[in-house]
Parts: structure tokens; C-alpha cells; sequence
């Protein structure tokens, strides 16, 4: 159930990419090591290149990852790096902008990875939490209980967790519920 509900709050909240032009889709910088699957046209003369969500074609296991650094990691977060490619994407929750990390295809597990090496050296070797993003006019990064899948913002200045969603389903539906 969980599964079929983060992917269903995905594609609510990809479903406005139908409508937008190819020159119109945002654009992301040409990542080393990225296939071209979700990329449309050409880059730019800057290396910037527009992308389109597209549902996942492969199977990221994380099982090995949970056994050798002694954690579960919440499914909602399995399900999320399963269920769609994507490129920058920027939405709307409450009254703040944040920034979800990207899920590119052919570098995704690399980044997904180094990115949980340096959050956890950062928290004392604890992976409580697992980041998905960003913030925007704060800087705080936006993670995931691991052990209840709440969302939350983290202050790593004090030390402190907020806690903004009781889960990542419900943080896209209101996302997608929040677009302009």
C-alpha cells in the first residue's frame, strides 16, 4: 500500500510535465556519469539541459547497504529512489520552497550514496535520518525519519528536527496540491 501511494503522489505531482513544451521543461546541469534517458534536446552552450520525469526502468536494492551499515532505511524512501527518474524539481509545501534531490539515471546510486557517507560522518556515524533535499530561504536540509518515514526539516546548526508531514505520500500530494 505504501509502495502504490508514494508512486501515485509522484505521478500527481509529474502530471503537470504532460503539459509543459520541451522548450519550456526545466533545466539541470549535464551530471558526470548521468545517462541521457530523462534528458530532452541538446545542452546549452553553459552544459545545461532540459529534462521530463519518467517512471523508473530499473531497481536501485538497498539491502546490502542496510546490512553492512547496520540501519533500515524507511520503505518510503525505497520507494522514492524506485519509482521515477527526475532532474531538479522545486515545489511548494506550507509557506516554504524546498528543493528535492535529484534521481538521474546513471549516477543516482553514486550520488544517493555519497551523500548518506557524508551525513553520516556529519551525525556521529548515525543515519537516523536520510536527506531528500533542501530548504530553500533557510538552508536546512529536509530528511526522513527512518524509523517512522515523518518528514522533517533538520537545523544542523542546534541540533534540532522538525517535524513537517507525518509522511512522504502526504508531502507530495500537498506539493502537487500546492502547484501554480
Amino acid at each position: 500500500m505504501n509502495e502504490i501511494f508514494v508512486k501515485d503522489a509522484l505521478e500527481r505531482l509529474f502530471k503537470q510535465f504532460e503539459y509543459i513544451a520541451d522548450h519550456d521543461l526545466p533545466m539541470l546541469p549535464i551530471v558526470d556519469g548521468a545517462s541521457s534517458e530523462i534528458f530532452v534536446g541538446d545542452a546549452d552552450s553553459e552544459g545545461w539541459i532540459r529534462w521530463r520525469p519518467k517512471v523508473k526502468n530499473e531497481f536501485f536494492d538497498l539491502s546490502e547497504l542496510e546490512k553492512n551499515a547496520n540501519i533500515r532505511i524507511h520503505d518510503s524512501i525505497k520507494v522514492l529512489l524506485n519509482s521515477w527518474w527526475f532532474g531538479y524539481l522545486s515545489v511548494k509545501f506550507s509557506d516554504c520552497r524546498f528543493d528535492i534531490d535529484t534521481i538521474i539515471p546513471g549516477n543516482y546510486k553514486v550520488a544517493f550514496l555519497q551523500k548518506l557517507i557524508g551525513y553520516r560522518a556529519a551525525h556521529q556515524g548515525r543515519l537516523d535520518y536520510i536527506p531528500i533535499g533542501m530548504e530553500v530561504e533557510r538552508d536546512l536540509l529536509l530528511v526522513v525519519k527512518n524509523s517512522s518515514g515523518e518528514i522533517c526539516v533538520e537545523d544542523f546548526s542546534v541540533g534540532s528536527y522538525q517535524i513537517i508531514c507525518e509522511s512522504l505520500p502526504k508531502f507530495f500530494v500537498t506539493c502537487s496540491d500546492n502547484l501554480n
